[in-house]
């Protein structure tokens, strides 16, 4: 079980795009070593993500029973990889047990604006804002996504998604705390 992780940190030197075959071996290996390796089975997720929605929320649940830092990063990874639509599943699911999470819900609100759904990030940012006003990065995305997206007649938003930024890649020191308990 010890020797799992090497497999994820092995992982880490290929590129995703070119190399899926390659990780997807190394991602088997290390889980046969340790299936519950949350950083092993979100590299497997990225890489072959269950077509079925229940298969896929379960998977999730499954990552995020183990580490929320790594649910996290599974949903960095699909809004990286545009695939905004699972990015916003795996926040939701996120969401659904840390209702206080600053952070995800920020993640939630930028795979949004980048999904093309601005009233619900909006929202998300706005929830994002009452849990923690002084989030830095979290203050930095809204200003951009106001300045996209100004206010029109009647208080509808703007609907140009491009120039989107990136997801929080790691938790802030609150949420920390958080996921050690996990």
């Amino acid at each position: 079980k010890e020797q799992a992780g090497i497999f994820h940190e092995i992982g880490r030197l290929f590129d995703r795009a070119s190399q899926q075959d390659l990780l997807r071996g190394l991602a088997e290996v290390g889980l046969a070593l340790d299936p519950d390796r949350p950083e092993l089975l979100v590299n497997k997720l990225a890489i072959d993500p269950p077509q079925d929605p229940a298969a896929f929320t379960s998977a999730i649940d499954r990552v995020l029973g183990l580490s929320k830092k790594e649910a996290n990063r599974l949903g960095v990874t699909f809004f990286k990889g545009a695939s905004f639509e699972r990015a916003v599943q795996v926040f939701h699911r996120i969401l659904a047990i840390h209702r206080e999470a600053a952070t995800a819900w920020n993640n939630l609100a930028v795979a949004y604006e980048a999904w093309g759904k601005l009233a619900d990030a909006e929202k998300a940012f706005q929830k994002s804002l009452s849990i923690d006003p002084v989030n830095a990065e979290t203050r930095k995305s809204y200003e951009a996504f106001q300045q996209k997206h100004a206010k029109r007649d009647g208080g509808e938003t703007g609907t140009e998604a491009q120039g989107t930024a990136a997801p929080e890649p790691a938790p802030n020191a609150e949420e920390t705390k958080e996921t050690e308990a996990n």
